[in-house]
Order: structure tokens, then sequence, then C-alpha cells
């Protein structure tokens, strides 16, 4: 297999494939330093941005680790990246600006390596472990500061029975330990032209904003406490009217499972297809209802709900205290 290197002006990333690991790797990005005797680097700030068009997932890493000691290190940086992604970009931080690298032949890219490391310059050495590990060399780490890296890469998200699901690993390499800041920032934008039904997140609480059928944003704040676990995003899509997906999930195979079900309907829907609504208001009138502003809270909700109606819609309002009134004898 052909190997290449990658160039970074005043840097110099080198790609390398080799397997790496031999157990699964899930894992956010840790920076370990050379020197077996000294923990990895704290992770001070993480962001995920995920763009998602018509399955094709393209996930934006940016993280910032602080050097606590009083003398420059020399770290590996480790990621692991998802099977069948392809890292798209990587970018080194010196000095506070970013440093995009270029592709180079293996033999020239070493030369280029070992005489920039003679010269204390800032090489950074990236291996591409079997398509599963970056592991990147950065030297110097500054003494009581703070090292950027920002990694991109893109993968096929697989759609079955109408839902694609994504998944990012939040856990350290190896003995499982957590390495995450006091928070992190995930953001997430889907584009379809299938219409989107549903997002939703089994592990993590998320907040989200439809813009149409076909796009979907939303983000989630991550705190330390929710960061024990890989954050799974599943979204569904359907060109039905009302969208049904249902995802089993069995862990023991001689023991029964369990399942969930989506049920969506769509967002945009042509006006003659809306079905005529008849629909009663019923409304608490007694006196509990005028402490807290609770019966203005009642009236603004039937105005809301009034004005919502359409034309071809009916309506009646029963209200009840000690007794029960009826706004009309028949719906209007």
């Amino acid at each position: 297999m052909k190997r290449t290197r990658l160039q970074l002006p005043a840097v110099l990333v080198v790609l390398l494939a080799t397997f790496y690991c031999q157990q699964e790797s899930h894992a956010i990005g840790i920076l370990a330093p050379t020197e077996q005797s000294l923990q990895p680097l704290r992770l001070t700030h993480q962001s995920i941005t995920l763009e998602v068009s018509d399955q094709a997932a393209k996930t934006k890493i940016s993280q910032t680790f602080h050097n606590d000691l009083d003398r420059q290190l020399e770290a590996h940086y480790l990621f692991p990246v998802p099977k069948g992604a392809k890292v798209t970009d990587f970018i080194l931080y010196i000095n506070g600006k970013p440093q995009h690298a270029e592709v180079l032949e293996s033999d020239q890219a070493r030369k280029i390596y070992e005489d920039i490391v003679a010269r204390m310059q800032d090489p950074g050495l990236l291996e591409y472990i079997d398509s599963d590990l970056f592991r990147v060399r950065i030297f110097p780490v500054p003494p009581r500061g703070d090292q950027k890296v920002e990694l991109e890469y893109v993968r096929v998200l697989q759609l079955e029975n109408g839902a694609a699901e994504y998944s990012f690993p939040m856990t350290a390499p190896g003995s499982g330990v957590i390495a995450s800041p006091t928070e992190m920032d995930f953001d997430f934008r889907i584009d379809s032209k299938i219409p989107i039904k549903t997002v939703y997140s089994p592990t993590h609480e998320i907040k989200f904003d439809q813009k149409g059928e076909h796009h979907m944003s939303g983000s989630a704040l991550l705190s330390p406490e929710v960061m024990d676990r890989d954050l799974t995003l599943i979204y569904t899509v359907s060109t039905e009217d009302v969208g049904l997906v249902v995802l089993p999930y069995r862990p023991n195979a001689d023991k029964d499972g369990y399942f969930s079900i989506l049920i969506s309907p769509r967002v945009e829907i042509e006006t003659e297809k809306i079905q005529p609504k008849a629909v009663t208001f019923v409304i608490d009138t007694s006196g509990s209802m005028t402490s807290d502003q609770k019966i203005e809270q009642a009236k603004k909700s039937l105005i809301y709900c009034l004005n919502s109606l359409r034309e071809v819609d009916s309506f009646n309002v029963i209200q009840f205290a000690t007794t029960v009134n009826t706004m009309n004898e028949s719906l209007i």
C-alpha cells in the first residue's frame, strides 16, 4: 500500500496506515505526553458540529488542551475515526494560527520532518492507523500553554427502515477513562430530500428546531455527568403523511428485548388535505383558578386556540365550577 506524507507550512503531518489497537476503541481525542510517567493533558474545551446532507455526515471537532507543567512537552494526539469514515481536514494550531496540510511523497516528507525537528520547530506527526485511529505527534506543546487541534471527517450513514443513526464516541481510549472538559458544545444540522419526521437521542437531551420538512437543526450542551456514554442521534425520514419507524433492541439473544416506535406526522401538508376539526374546550372557573393568575392563563390559552381554528372547523366551550354551563347547545 502506498504511503503518503502531509506537510504543514512550518509543521509536518505524516500519514501512515497501520493496525494499532487489538480491541475496539471508543474515545474522544486525548493528548498524551510521550513520557509514560505523565498523565494525558487536560482537555479544557471541546465542540462538535455535525452536518448531515442526505446521509452524508460531516463531523467537525475542535479541541483545546492545556499543559500544566513549566516545561514544553512532546505528546501524541489520539482520536478514533469511525470505520468507513474519511478524514477530510486536520488543523494544528501553531502560535494561535491554523496550519493546513498538503500531501507529499514519503521520502521527501520524512526528510523535511527530521530537518524541522533538528531546528526545534513545530512539527506534528500524524499517523492514520487502519482508518480507526489518528495518532498525531506534536512538538513542542508550550509550557503552561494551550494546544488546539481541529479534525474533520465524513461518513455515510446507513438508512434502515426509514431511520439513520449517528454516534459520536465520548470516552477516552484504552482504559475507558473519561477525558472531558467542564462542558462540551454539540450542534447539528440535517438536510434531506426526503421529508424529515423525527430527530431523537436515546442517550442525551437535545434541543432542535425544524425549519420545514427538509431541514432540521439543533444543539446540546453536554455536562460531565452525561459524558460517560457515546452520544447517539437518530433521525427518521418518510414521504408518507404519517411516518412510523420501529426500533427494536435485544441485548441478550436468549431473552426478550424491547422496542421504541416513533410516529410523526408531516410538518407541511396541503390545506385541502386537512380534515375539519370539532373542538370542545372545557374550562375550570372554580375558586382555585383565581390564584396565581390561573384564570388569565386559561383565557389566553383559549383565545390562542380559537385563533388557530379555520373557517371549516367548529367549536364549543364548557365552563364548570359548582355547576356546568355550555356556551351553546351545539357546535358553532
